[in-house]
């Protein structure tokens, strides 16, 4: 390889990563030679800071001042305050708050102080909360909403008091074994992280009384000229001193260029360059733009040996990888070897950090203690964004082809995964295991995550994991896991973020592109999307080899099942499909798609898109897969030729399409499904069609889901993640318990949601454990039973306890024989409303959960039904009572722990029998 280019000079401070030519600059006459072919290395001891940065602002260029135009700065500041429209289209919430509360805050320091409004000391931390701020903050942090001048005289140290309320009041409820505050869970503390990087520091050097001075020694400098001195005093100098704002780095980096490429020979003594270059490090670390090998050097005289022993080896690790001496020989080689040293001394490094963060934060902890938290915070950032560089070098270095050109399945690294080699797979898994590390160090599910970290590493210790179908079986369990952890991570921000992003950009007059992009970009950036590419290709080798049928289709995005009309086209686009209207309704679309490039919007081919099914390989984690994930659309990918002419013969039928990690399903409608869609649709008030309805022998469309039927009003995204999991059987069990003029009674027992139908039974009963379906009782009461066929093999080698559960609807019948039907409907509608507010109150909904729960507690548990299960156990024995839910123990989610399990229940007693199950029913509400 050749050798590698020199540092780059101070013009270019945020462009670390592109070599850099050093000589003077070429007379005119002189033609500057083309660039050879040759493979970049990517620089990746420094990966890309946080805000502000060149590279990632968005704002204008500096304006070169040499004196102070007031007018200039009130119609700037005019401008500023009209920039947002008051959030008028949005519903009331925090997003609402923040773009009304912008009309009065231009300056920098306002906009702070609006954020400290909602997430300050004294306030709740919530999901929309984080969500609001951190978009916002991130805005006004690239200059995609500029900062202007208030007229007011602020020092830096203000910013920098702000930031510590708001850092102090995130820190105190983030720990993970002890903390202060009020509860906080996994989706807030990933958005947490969001917030970290774009505050300024409030250090010592930062908080005192008079800040960065050092900029007014150089603009009275002696050896400069007049002119520059001005430009200096009016376009930084004085400017940081009344209202700085991300828009001062960004001018200062520009002026680092005037003095240095642009300055004529002798115009800027070395003395005076020096010293601008020392005060543009401390405005650096004022607005936290430090990347993680220039934040480890920073505190390493603070370090003890042995953890500046594990630094030194990351920084040796990442040398070897950017100079080039690690080699440039794939995965299986040197390349690969420094590669793994990089990911596991990262591990180390950051795992230091976080284990001092693990605990909450004393509020009343000294300045010194919380300044130097804030440092470690965000030096764990630093490496876990470090992190996603190394894993990007990885997948570069295996051949694993672009991600998004579509050639992830016919790549070096799959073709050699695909044939089982030894070597690429113990890369890989060491890859992969070292990014799942790294999620569970950023508060991901860290258990989990780290228990299938050590499920890959043990899987390759022997050779290929995927040598026999056994291990293959193993290997692609472990895989699904991993890929589950990854996605639900994605979700986590997809929620914590919503609609937030496109209404925040409409609010504040943004191109469409960059509210609609912005959780993706979030997303890509992110540990999880890298993991995605390496697991993705190792999934589908692993289910391969296992002999698992996926019938042709790669699960992309998770969902359904859903009724609709399959219908074709090229791609994504406005007036793609066509608009079918049958009895008042715009019938639901399942559309199968010959083309994507990945960037489209599910949604521009229409709201009735209810299914997407591609033609073609997508990544998991591309454009087109995030928003299916946003807009809850099941998406599956098919390359195999069959597959889609099966497809294609179903175009203009009404299709059942469902997409699950163990496969997919598109067949056409039964009676059955059709009723069942129907019964839910007719709960939807009819629209008048533009045209004539179609025939009346076609099917009814499918109905809106659970998010969309919800007036928005009403309903805002939070209580959509708030409330998933908590009370929707009770719920919709209730509301079909209701439906009695429905003339077929399968329909009115059956619903269908959005994890697959559930019938309901209106009897006081409980069934044998081996009849349970996962329609009946849920999936886990439905694995119990198989396992119960099972161990009546011969060879089966084990046995299974006897067992009933009690099916769906029961409860209800319960109550309403106890004549506490209506009162039951009554109190879930109270908790509905406690949770509808886009800012709920924790404690009015426990309070009415609370409600919930004892009324089912108290009612008389009927004899008979204990009677029927006492009578179905051996005589004098001991059960567990354990719940089973549609929403629970699912192949794409896990919910352990949710609901109660009551152990050591007599069957001698009828009282502790109905106890333990009216108990389990309960905890629905929790």
């Amino acid at each position: 390889p050749p050798p590698p280019p020199p540092p780059p000079p101070p013009d270019v401070p945020f462009t670390e990563n592109a070599p850099t030519d050093q000589s003077p600059p070429a007379p005119a006459a002189e033609v500057a030679t083309p660039p050879q072919p040759v493979t970049v290395i990517p620089k990746i001891d420094l990966p890309p800071p946080p805000p502000p940065a060149t590279k990632e602002w968005q704002g204008g260029g500096p304006e070169w001042k040499w004196h102070r135009d007031k007018d200039q700065e009130r119609a700037k500041m005019e401008e500023a305050r009209n920039r947002s429209d008051g959030g008028v289209n949005l519903p009331e919430g925090p997003a609402k708050y923040i773009a009304a509360g912008d009309k009065e805050a231009p300056s920098w320091l306002q906009k702070l102080e609006l954020i400290q409004s909602i997430l300050g000391q004294g306030h709740r931390i919530t999901l929309a909360r984080l969500g609001a701020a951190s978009v916002y903050l991130r805005w006004i942090s690239t200059g995609a909403l500029f900062c202007a001048e208030d007229g007011n005289h602020h020092r830096p140290n203000r910013p920098a008091e702000i930031a510590r309320d708001i850092f102090v009041s995130l820190e105190t409820v983030a720990g993970e074994l002890y903390k202060h505050g009020a509860e906080v869970g996994e989706a807030e503390r990933q958005m947490m992280r969001q917030i970290h990087p774009w505050l300024p520091s409030f250090s010592s050097e930062f908080a005192c009384s008079e800040p960065l001075t050092r900029i007014r020694n150089i603009a009275h400098r002696s050896d400069i000229s007049e002119d520059l001195k001005k430009q200096i005093k009016h376009t930084i100098q004085n400017k940081l001193h009344r209202n700085a704002g991300p828009e001062d780095l960004v001018a200062t980096e520009a002026f680092i260029k005037r003095i240095t490429v642009d300055a004529h020979p002798g115009e800027c003594p070395q003395a005076f360059v020096d010293e601008f270059m020392l005060f543009y490090s401390e405005l650096k670390r004022f607005f936290n733009c430090s990347g993680a090998i220039e934040r480890l050097d920073a505190m390493y005289d603070t370090f003890e040996d042995e953890t500046r022993a594990q630094v030194q080896e990351l920084k040796e690790a990442m040398w070897a990888l950017d100079d080039g001496s690690a080699g440039h020989d794939g995965l299986t080689g040197g390349e690969g070897q420094a590669i793994l040293r990089a990911l596991r001394a990262s591990i180390d490094v950051r795992g230091i950090f976080t284990g001092g963060l693990s605990t909450g934060m004393r509020n009343d902890a000294p300045d010194e203690a919380v300044s130097q938290r804030q440092g470690w915070r965000l030096a764990e950032i630093a490496i876990e964004e470090l992190a996603f560089v190394v894993l990007a070098r990885a997948l570069q270095s295996a051949g694993a082809g672009v991600e998004g050109e579509g050639d992830e399945k016919t790549s070096h690294f799959a073709n050699a995964l695909n044939s089982g080699d030894a070597s690429m797979w113990g890369c890989a898994a060491a890859a992969a295991a070292a990014g799942m590390r790294h999620m569970a160090l950023s508060m991901w599910r860290p258990m989990e995550c780290n228990a299938v970290a050590h499920e890959l590493e043990a899987w390759v210790q022997h050779g290929s994991p995927i040598a026999t179908q056994e291990d293959a079986l193993r290997c692609r369990a472990s895989l699904q896991r991993a890929r589950r952890l990854v996605e639900a991570h994605t979700q986590a921000l997809i929620d914590g973020f919503g609609d937030v992003p496109v209404g925040l950009g409409k609010s504040f007059g943004l191109q469409e592109h960059v509210g609609g992009t912005f959780v993706d970009a979030v997303i890509r950036a992110n540990v999880s999307f890298q993991l995605s590419r390496l697991i993705s290709p190792m999934l589908r080798a692993a289910t391969s080899a296992a002999g698992s049928d996926t019938a042709g289709y790669d699960a992309i995005v998770l969902g359904g099942p859903v009724v609709g009309m399959l219908q074709e086209c090229d791609r994504l686009e406005p007036g793609a499909l066509k608009e079918n209207w049958h009895k008042g309704r715009v019938a639901p679309v399942v559309a199968l798609v010959w083309g994507a490039d990945g960037d489209e919007e599910v949604s521009a081919a229409g709201k009735q898109v209810r299914g997407v099914v591609l033609a073609r390989d997508l990544p998991h984690l591309s454009h087109l897969a995030i928003r299916a994930r946003q807009e809850q659309v099941p998406l599956a990918t098919t390359e195999d030729e069959e597959t889609r002419n099966y497809a294609r013969y179903l175009v203009g039928q009404w299709v059942f399409f469902h997409v699950t990690p163990e496969g997919v399903i598109l067949a056409p409608a039964t009676d059955a499904q059709i009723a069942a869609y129907e019964a839910e649709a007719a709960r939807i008030p009819k629209a008048e069609p533009p045209t004539a309805a179609p025939a009346a022998s076609a099917p009814e469309p499918a109905p809106e889901t659970a998010a969309e039927a919800d007036s928005a009003d009403d309903v805002a995204w939070e209580k959509n993640v708030k409330k998933k999991g908590k009370g929707k059987k009770g719920k919709g069990q209730k509301e079909k318990v209701k439906e009695t003029s429905t003339p077929e009674p399968k329909v009115a027992e059956t619903k269908v949601t959005a994890q697959g139908t559930v019938q309901f039974s209106d009897k006081l009963e409980c069934r044998p454990l081996g009849d349970a379906t996962k329609e009946t009782g849920g999936a886990k009461a439905s694995v119990c039973g198989e396992l119960t066929h099972f161990a009546e093999r011969p060879e089966a080698g084990f046995k299974a306890p006897p067992g009933v559960f009690v099916p769906f609807g029961v409860m209800e019948t319960c109550m309403r024989e106890a004549g506490k039907g209506d009162e039951l409907t009554k109190r879930i509608a109270a908790l509905d409303a406690a949770a509808a507010p886009d800012d709920p109150d924790p404690a009015a909904i426990e309070d009415a959960c609370k409600a919930v729960r004892d009324l089912i507690e108290c009612v008389p548990f009927p004899a008979d039904l204990a009677a029927q299960i006492a009578a179905a156990m051996p005589t004098n024995s001991w059960v567990v009572v354990r719940s089973s839910a549609n929403v629970e123990d699912l192949a794409g989610m896990s919910a352990a722990g949710l609901y109660e399990s009551v152990l050591g229940v007599s069957t001698s007693s009828a009282a502790e029998l109905g106890s333990a199950v009216q108990e389990v029913w309960a905890a629905l509400y929790s």
